[in-house]
């Protein structure tokens, strides 16, 4: 039967069907690997891609996995979690696929929050419901995310399931769904109790989502920050900013009264305001600005340079009418108005500002950068100088109209300008335009010694950089000499078709250098050199110093070729290069193939191996493929259990990978448990820290519970400490407080978990006593007083 449903698969692929009335629509998508070169890669590896489920989710061939389960193959390997939260969060794979996955790996499933995160990121309302019903658990990321995706329903599912510690108000969902302008969302979450900071009214201008912006400011209190007013500057919104200056004037009022907060703070709010004006190119916005308001009034600093850099000439104008001019640096306008080509502020600048400018070559040099003919007319005619760099400029970017320009001035010395250097940029960027020009100078000149300036070095850079047209013209008409290190640089280079032109046209010449081009391409990992190449090469033989620069580039394709057409003897040191980059790059296959493929390095002597186990361990739990662990038995036994434990709970940590921290158990010492927990904490994952603190919490020495709570309010990890430092904070809420006022994340989430399990008083008069605390941030200021 499955024989037949091959042959199916086959016929149907042939024929590109896309869907048939006999149901057989899932199978024509397994069509495509069943016959496919992967197959091929069994040789190898020892299995089929095709019979990893990972593998399999990764590429979305849920129809082949579909056809796996049907069958009942008992081939497929166990996913891994990472394959698990990709069924979940898409939303191309059918619920009865999912309810496949988690009967036959159950124990993946067994309490693990990510499947309800995925699934509620993604929107996917009727999972959600199937995983709840399942009693799976969750965290903050799953509101927050089907919040910020405007997923009402699986919002509201969330909310309903009533898991308090996991899903409580000290989150940023609300800030999320104003920030993506999810109005039913933001009144959802306000009418059930959530909190949010500034950030979702200043986010929401930066959308321009004005119509979250007027129900936030008419049903909640938390406000906004000089950011809001800044976005609404690069909407150009007169009246919405209007709206929020007015509210915003009285707080800053009261900040400089109570904070005693220096003017330049303001000042660089305003600065901030015009500048996303100007880069927004809003004309009547900073119109109103100018008559309306004292804003204009701010530091100048940088102002025209980001006018001169956008073009626009009457926000330029406005500018210049503003501002002191005689208190601006001029001549750096003028050199970025040069620099991005805008002719119209630098006809202004010339025209009307030219005293307060100052002569110097860099306008013209600029220009010629930027290869504008009209623009560097323009500085000619009005006195400013240029110099050799200038038509340097000019020639190495390819400018051929201002080249010839200022060649023909009269003040310009020909001799000093076309040399071998401008030869070779001309040559590297393959400007054959130029080089014929300059050609023709010499001849009409009569400079006999052409072959001084056409020299070796510009046919090398023509060979390095791909340059074929370049290259032979500097041969065949100026008699240029070819010798055997130009394969060399091409191979570098990375030029396929310079390396074939070179072995095809001219390969008596540059052959004796073939063995170094081919490990040039082998160390830099040019696949189609290396093999294009080994049709040249025989029957040079390979050394394993070629093999060993291919496993420290740590390229596959090559290490795999090399092998097949150039036996080596001796891999030791070749093949610990080249575990480190697999490890390193987090490259499984790379890593199967040294494992299971005949002369793997032998992972059981030396000192060598221990200390690459030691820096392979925390790199592959990084990665988050526990499987690459698996691939290399030796690690579980070189490595004493306890550096073991350490190294891989450190690195797994930032990957969620919670199924290595039960080696913890076995651990007997402390000090690295109380490490692994203060990694924990400042990753905030929950799931990790409620596992390893259970009955735990009399074990942590009091300094230590200090540090962990510290590292908590500076993250902004609110559900840990709801959780389970709760007394700790209460006892001594300064340590949270000033961990979060010196981070930048989540400082309001902080302030409002310590203003309900302290009090606003007693939070109030902890501030008080040092200033130092307020002025750290405006908004936590606000909210505590």
């Amino acid at each position: 039967m499955f024989g037949f449903i091959n042959g199916l698969n086959y016929f149907t692929n042939i024929f590109h069907v896309q869907s048939n009335p006999l149901g057989f629509s899932f199978l024509i998508k397994a069509t495509l690997f069943y016959f496919n070169s992967l197959v091929v890669d069994c040789r190898v590896y020892g299995y089929s891609e095709i019979d990893r489920v990972d593998w399999i989710v990764k590429n979305k061939y849920y129809g082949l996995l579909r056809d796996k389960f049907n069958f009942g193959m008992d081939t497929l390997s166990k996913p891994t979690l990472q394959a698990i939260k990709l069924m979940c969060s898409d939303t191309n794979v059918e619920l009865s696929l999912i309810d496949h996955c988690y009967q036959r790996y159950l124990t993946i499933w067994s309490d693990e929050y990510w499947a309800v995160d995925s699934a509620a990121e993604s929107g996917r309302l009727e999972l959600v419901q199937w995983l709840l019903r399942r009693s799976m658990p969750f965290t903050n990321r799953a509101l927050e995310k089907s919040a910020s995706g405007g997923f009402i329903d699986v919002v509201k599912l969330l909310h309903e399931a009533d898991q308090p510690l996991r899903a409580c108000r000290y989150n940023c969902a609300l800030d999320l769904a104003a920030e993506n302008g999810h109005l039913e969302v933001v009144k959802f979450l306000s009418d059930a109790g959530y909190g949010c900071s500034v950030n979702a009214i200043d986010n929401a201008c930066k959308g321009n989502h004005m119509q979250v912006v007027e129900y936030l400011l008419e049903n909640r209190t938390e406000g906004f920050s000089m950011d809001a007013l800044a976005f609404l500057a690069t909407s150009g919104s007169i009246q919405w900013f209007k709206t929020l200056y007015g509210r915003k004037k009285g707080i800053m009022k009261k900040y400089k009264s109570y904070l005693r907060i220096k003017k330049w703070r303001f000042d660089y709010f305003h600065w901030l305001i015009i500048s996303n004006a100007i880069s927004a190119e809003q004309l009547e916005f900073l119109r109103y600005l100018e008559k309306e308001t004292k804003i204009m009034d701010a530091c100048q600093s940088n102002l025209l340079d980001t006018a001169a850099t956008k073009g626009n000439l009457e926000i330029f104008k406005l500018l210049v009418e503003q501002y002191d001019m005689n208190k601006t640096n001029l001549s750096g306008v003028l050199e970025i108005a040069c620099w991005n080509g805008n002719l119209e502020i630098v006809r202004y600048m010339v025209d009307n500002l030219q005293k307060l400018i100052s002569q110097n070559t860099s306008y013209i040099d600029n220009a010629c950068i930027n290869g504008k003919l009209e623009l560097v007319l323009l500085l000619l005619s009005k006195g400013y100088p240029y110099c050799n760099q200038s038509m340097i400029n000019a020639a190495y970017h390819g400018h051929i109209d201002i080249f010839k320009h200022l060649l023909t001035l009269p003040q310009t010395n020909f001799n000093e300008i076309v040399n071998g250097s401008v030869i070779e940029m001309v040559a590297r960027n393959g400007h054959l335009d130029i080089l014929k020009y300059i050609d023709g100078l010499m001849k009409e000149r009569n400079i006999t010694n052409i072959q001084e300036y056409l020299t070796s070095r510009a046919v090398d850079e023509a060979a390095s950089n791909g340059q074929i047209a370049v290259f032979d013209y500097l041969v065949h008409d100026h008699h240029c000499s070819i010798n055997s290190k130009q394969l060399v640089f091409a191979a570098g280079g990375g030029s396929f078709d310079m390396v074939k032109y070179l072995m095809d046209k001219h390969r008596e010449i540059v052959e004796p250098s073939l063995p170094i081009a081919l490990e040039l391409a082998v160390h830099k990992g040019f696949y189609s050199i290396v093999t294009l190449l080994h049709e040249y090469n025989q029957p040079i033989a390979i050394t394993n110093a070629t093999y060993n620069l291919a496993c420290v580039s740590g390229n596959l394709s090559i290490i795999k070729f090399l092998e097949s057409h150039y036996p080596a003897e001796d891999l030791t040191f070749a093949r610990y290069q080249a575990y480190m980059k697999a490890v390193e790059k987090g490259d499984r296959k790379l890593l199967e193939f040294l494992t299971t493929h005949g002369r793997g390095y032998n992972l059981k002597d030396g000192n060598a191996i221990k200390d690459l186990c030691i820096s392979m361990l925390k790199r592959i739990t990084s990665h988050g493929d526990i499987e690459m662990y698996n691939l290399i038995p030796e690690l579980q036994t070189i490595v004493t259990k306890d550096l073991r434990v350490y190294m891989m709970t450190v690195g797994a940590i930032e990957s969620g990978n919670f199924g290595i921290l039960e080696d913890l158990e076995e651990c007997n010492n402390e000090n690295i448990k109380y490490a692994v927990m203060h990694e924990i904490a400042k990753n905030g994952n929950c799931k990790m820290f409620k596992y390893l603190m259970r009955d735990r919490q009399s074990m942590i020495p009091g300094p230590y519970q200090r540090i962990v709570s510290t590292n908590l309010g500076a993250c902004g990890h609110t559900t840990i400490l709801y959780l389970f430092f709760n007394d700790i904070c209460k006892k001594d809420p300064l340590n949270v407080l000033s961990g979060a006022l010196c981070s930048s994340n989540n400082k309001v989430h902080i302030v409002q978990y310590l203003v309900d399990i302290v009090g606003l008083s007693t939070l109030r008069s902890i501030v008080k006593k040092d200033k130092m605390f307020i002025i750290a941030n405006e908004t936590v200021s606000d909210l505590i007083e």
